[in-house]
């Protein structure tokens, strides 16, 4: 009888060190040995930091996003015109703070509260669910009167949800005007 348990110990034993094994070697987790890139950094789970460029940090090292610096002039241009057009659209008045999503809804009537879908602004990110448009804060002591406007880097996210959207491509100055355009 002792040596039946034996034996049921033993295999119950092995088969623990296997499942650990298992588990070990072929786990869901991207195992990234050396990181040499912004790309490498964030998908190794690193925190990124809302700059312009956006800045990623591994065991004291910072990786800085590449841009692509003719979309950059472009997201520049739209921000320009976006920021002309709605000061135009409020009659001349000019928030000074900048432009909410709230603000760009009242005067731009084709926008949707979709086109703000993870829309980065000054403090935090605009999240859109159950037809909802929530504004996320991020998880700082300070709190400003410019939290939620959009930044730079939101209107190169309001940018690409436009085009997805509406289905366009963004490729010089004249395809924005086209773009703001079927907006308004």
């Amino acid at each position: 009888m002792v040596k039946k348990e034996i034996v049921f110990a033993s295999i119950f034993v092995l088969v623990l060190i296997l499942a650990a094994l298992f588990y070990l070697g072929f786990n869901d987790k991207e195992q990234i040995v050396n990181i040499n890139s912004f790309e490498e950094c964030v998908q190794a789970g690193n925190s990124i930091m809302e700059s312009y460029p956006r800045r990623c940090i591994h065991e004291g090292e910072v990786f800085i996003e590449e841009l692509d610096f003719d979309r950059v002039s472009l997201i520049d241009y739209f921000s320009t015109k976006m920021f002309e057009k709605g000061i135009e659209l409020n009659e001349g008045r000019i928030p000074i703070e900048g432009f909410t999503p709230s603000m760009y809804l009242d005067l731009f009537s084709k926008l949707e509260e979709k086109d703000f879908r993870n829309v980065r602004a000054i403090n935090g990110i605009y999240n859109h669910n159950e037809g909802e448009l929530i504004f996320m804060m991020n998880s700082s002591e300070f709190i400003t009167s410019a939290d939620g406007s959009l930044n730079e880097e939101g209107m190169g996210d309001l940018l690409g949800n436009l085009e997805q959207r509406l289905d366009v491509s963004i490729s010089d100055n004249d395809s924005v005007d086209e773009l703001i355009e079927l907006i308004i």
